[in-house]
C-alpha cells in the first residue's frame, strides 16, 4: 500500500520534536530557580532535590513527560487568556498588574524569592488577586461528573462555605488547607497565598485572593475566594529558606523533612521517587491503600444459558429486558455479584434508582 505523505502521521512528527525537545531541556539543567511561588505547595523534600540540580549539585534520573502531557499544560494558558478576555468584558471589571513580577523575601545576601502574578481584579472599592486554573473533568458514579462531586465536597467542609452556585468563600486558611485532603488543589492556595502577602499588593489595599477553576470539559467556572494568611506564608517563607541553607551548606536532599508519607498520591506521582525511598515504588505503595479488588467467580451454567439467550434476542428490546431481568435474579440467587463468562467476559448485577435490577459488563 501507498501513502501520500512522509511515511509516517505527521502527529508522530510533532511528538518525536517535542519528545526531543524535552529531552535537551532536562539535559540542560534547571535555568530557573525552583523555589518559587507555584512551588510554595510542593513537598520539603522534592524541593531540596529539585534545588539541589539547580544548583549543579547532582543530577538524578527522572521519568520524562509525554508529549501529550506537555500539550495539556500549553493549553492551560490560552484557556487562562480566553477566560481573562470574558472578565474585561464585564462592566466595572479592571484588570491590573498583568504578569507583575513581586519580591517576597532573600534567600542569602544575592538572591531573593520572586514571582510573577496573573492579575489583580479591581472592583468598584473590592481588590483581589487572581490565579485562572484549568481543570479536567471526570466521571462520577453518583454526580453528573466530578466537577460536580467537588461542589459537594467543598460545600461540606467546615472551612468552606457556598455562597452562590459557583462561588465559596475560605474564612480562614490555615483551617481549610488542613480539612481539603487535597495536595494538588492545596498547592493553588499555597501559591496565591504568597502573591497576597506580597508588600507590593498590601500596599495597594489588595485584601483577597480567588482561585478560578476552568472546566475544560464543558467550560463551567467555580471561584474559591478566601482571605490571605500570614501563618502559610511564614511556613512557607520557613520551608524554602531551609531547603535553600541546607544545600548550599553542603548538606543533602535527605537532610530535609519529607511532607507525605510512602502511598500518598504525592509520593506516587513525584519525580524523585528513587531517591526518596530507595528500593521502593510509591506508585504501588499508593495503589495498595485503594480497597480491595473483588475477582469475579465462574459463572454457573443457569448464568451461561441466560446470556446466551439474552445476546440472541439483543434486537428485541421487550425481550431483552425481560431476560436481563431473569439473568439479574439468577446471579442474586446464586448469591453471585460479579460472573465471569467462558468468553472471558465479566458482567454484575447492580441496583439502579428507576430502573431496578440491572446487567452491566463490567472488568475482572
Amino acid at each position: 500500500m501507498k501513502i501520500l505523505g512522509p511515511e509516517v502521521g505527521y502527529t508522530d512528527l510533532l511528538d518525536y520534536h517535542t519528545s526531543q525537545k524535552l529531552l535537551k531541556e532536562s539535559e540542560d539543567g534547571r535555568k530557573n530557580t525552583p523555589l518559587r511561588p507555584s512551588a510554595a505547595g510542593k513537598c520539603s523534600r522534592e524541593l531540596a532535590y529539585e534545588f539541589a540540580e539547580f544548583r549543579g549539585k547532582a543530577k538524578y534520573e527522572k521519568k520524562g513527560m509525554e508529549p501529550s502531557v506537555h500539550r495539556l499544560l500549553n493549553l492551560g494558558h490560552s484557556i487562562e487568556f480566553n477566560i481573562l478576555n470574558q472578565f474585561k468584558d464585564v462592566e466595572g471589571f479592571e484588570l491590573k498588574y498583568a504578569q507583575q513580577v513581586l519580591s517576597f523575601f532573600p534567600l542569602n545576601d544575592k538572591e531573593w524569592v520572586e514571582g510573577s502574578l496573573d492579575r489583580c481584579f479591581y472592583v468598584g472599592d473590592h481588590k483581589a488577586v487572581i490565579d485562572i486554573k484549568s481543570k479536567g473533568d471526570k466521571y462520577s458514579s453518583y454526580n453528573k461528573s466530578r466537577w460536580d462531586d467537588d461542589n459537594e465536597k467543598l460545600s461540606k467542609l467546615q472551612s468552606c462555605a457556598r455562597i452562590t452556585d459557583t462561588m465559596f468563600w475560605v474564612d480562614n486558611l490555615d483551617a481549610f488547607l488542613g480539612e481539603l485532603d487535597d495536595p494538588f488543589l492545596a498547592s493553588n492556595f499555597y501559591q496565591l497565598n504568597m502573591y497576597a502577602n506580597a508588600q507590593f499588593l498590601k500596599e495597594r489595599g489588595v485584601d483577597h485572593a480567588a482561585i478560578i477553576q476552568y472546566n475544560k470539559n464543558d467550560s463551567r467556572i467555580r471561584e474559591i475566594r478566601f482571605r490571605p494568611s500570614s501563618t502559610v506564608y511564614e511556613a512557607v517563607k520557613e520551608k524554602f529558606k531551609n531547603v535553600a541553607a541546607t544545600i548550599d551548606g553542603g548538606g543533602s536532599p535527605e537532610e530535609i523533612r519529607r511532607d507525605y508519607a510512602l502511598g500518598s498520591i504525592k509520593c506516587a506521582f513525584c519525580s524523585f521517587n528513587k531517591q526518596c525511598h530507595p528500593g521502593e515504588d510509591g506508585l504501588k505503595a499508593y495503589f495498595k491503600t485503594w480497597p480491595k479488588k473483588k475477582w469475579p467467580e465462574q459463572a454457573t451454567p443457569q448464568l451461561e444459558e441466560l446470556k446466551t439467550r439474552y445476546e440472541e434476542v439483543s434486537n428485541s428490546k421487550k425481550e431483552l429486558e425481560r431476560i436481563e431481568k431473569l439473568w439479574a435474579m439468577q446471579m442474586i440467587e446464586d448469591d453471585i455479584q460479579k460472573a465471569e463468562f467462558q468468553d472471558g467476559s465479566v458482567y454484575e448485577v447492580k441496583t439502579l434508582k428507576g430502573e431496578g435490577l440491572v446487567i452491566r459488563r463490567t472488568k475482572k
